[in-house]
């Protein structure tokens, strides 16, 4: 009987130790996904503002010399990114 006790027991606490881990890990997910979600939406923004003050932005010619020109405007301008 004892030992029939003690392998339920530890069957039950390796499945409630699986169940924390998997919940872990989709806690995990789903911050990082909502996280990802967020800095997407702040930087549509400012990709928009972008190719509308850049001629190359606008077309979209994502060259180096456009990006250096468009960050450079807006250092002069003193925005934040």
């Amino acid at each position: 009987m004892n030992r029939l006790f003690n392998r339920l027991f530890l069957a039950a606490t390796l499945v409630v130790l699986l169940l924390f881990v998997a919940l872990w890990q989709w806690l995990q997910l789903n911050h990082e996904f909502s996280r990802n979600q967020i800095q997407q939406s702040l930087h549509r923004e400012l990709a928009d503002h972008m190719a509308h003050i850049n001629p190359l932005l606008s077309q979209g010619i994502t060259s180096d010399a456009a990006l250096k020109e468009a960050f450079h405007d807006f250092m002069l301008l003193g925005t934040k990114l």
